[in-house]
């Protein structure tokens, strides 16, 4: 009825039955396998196989072409509008402040008349700009990504309302172009 185990069997049964330490790297493993499937996953879904090899391989997800081009477009939009941007504040403000003292956005009772014709002129100046740097935004090829698309997109709406800000502006201080 007894069975008893001999020195053998019982190293034999503790080496096929599993431990403490076993059973924690067996989870681990599994936790990292599920882990990392769901990453891939993840990656594939957002930027497709090829997308997800050139991430893994080169550590960007986009083509060093569309990479320059993406670059451009955030070059632009930290420089080059965030300038434009300035300047155009600094004309509302003026125009605004000079609004307050009792004068007019035409010049009929602005405090000072060279401050006013400096006004018109970066008006002509600022507008210009803008439309320079619309046809540049307009000519980059985003190649059909769309990450690009996007931000092409973005940096052309702000372009517009800038735009649109400025020729009013315009009107109100009576610059033609």
């Amino acid at each position: 009825m007894f069975h008893f185990k001999t020195n053998r069997q019982s190293r034999l049964a503790s080496l096929l039955s599993p431990s403490s330490q076993q059973t924690t790297g067996a989870l681990a493993v599994a936790a990292m396998t599920i882990g990392g499937s769901y990453m891939l996953h993840q990656l594939m879904k957002k930027y497709g196989f090829n997308g997800t090899m050139q991430l893994i391989w080169t550590g960007d997800h986009l083509d060093p072409d569309l990479r320059d081009v993406v670059d451009t477009l955030d070059d632009m939009e930290e420089t080059e509008l965030r300038t434009l941007d300035f300047r155009l504040t600094q004309v509302e403000v003026f125009i605004e402040r000079t609004k307050c003292k009792g004068g007019s956005a035409d010049g009929a009772h602005l405090l000072d008349l060279q401050t006013f014709l400096r006004t018109k002129t970066e008006l002509g100046a600022l507008s210009h700009d803008l439309d320079k740097l619309a046809f540049q935004v307009d000519s980059i090829s985003t190649q059909g990504n769309p990450e690009a698309k996007d931000k092409k997109k973005r940096l052309s709406t702000r372009l517009v309302k800038m735009m649109a800000t400025t020729d009013a502006l315009m009107k109100e201080c009576g610059v033609t172009m």
